[in-house]
């Protein structure tokens, strides 16, 4: 949700072009429903800077029901999102302007954040990384190219 929505699905477009099943969605219900009906082990990867967000909250507390890990990214530590999550990536809380316009500090924190845990990712995956990061560029240079 909001800005750090984007965060999510910069996260999911990075894992995508890697092979990585990742919904991304905007409509929580589609959310859930992928939650409750995917029958391989999953996790739900929540990001939200407050960790106050009731929809964000809500489907933290819904995956645990379902015993479904929970890792979230907030800056934090004591929020109702961390207090619900298996795992926290605790991000720095940049502050914001008292009237901002947009939720600039922490968009960069998160992704920053973001960018660190798929580099690593990809160094310790280093080749399967790189043969399908070469899948899915040739994929695409077909399709715009018209070769398909």
């Amino acid at each position: 949700m909001g800005a750090s929505g984007i965060v999510a699905e910069d996260f999911a477009q990075k894992f995508l072009r890697i092979g990585h099943n990742v919904i991304f969605s905007l409509d929580i219900h589609l959310l859930i429903t992928s939650m409750v009906t995917n029958d391989r082990p999953s996790l739900l990867f929540l990001i939200s800077n407050s960790g106050e967000k009731t929809e964000i909250c809500e489907l933290a507390a819904l995956a645990k029901q379902y015993a479904i890990p929970v890792i979230c990214m907030t800056s934090q530590a004591e929020s109702t999102l961390a207090k619900l999550a298996t795992v926290v990536l605790l991000t720095t809380d940049a502050g914001e302007a008292p009237l901002r316009s947009s939720a600039t500090n922490s968009l960069l924190v998160q992704l920053y954040t973001v960018d660190v845990i798929f580099s690593s990712y990809a160094s310790r995956e280093y080749q399967r990384t790189i043969e399908q990061l070469e899948k899915t560029k040739k994929a695409i240079q077909l399709f715009e190219t018209g070769q398909t």
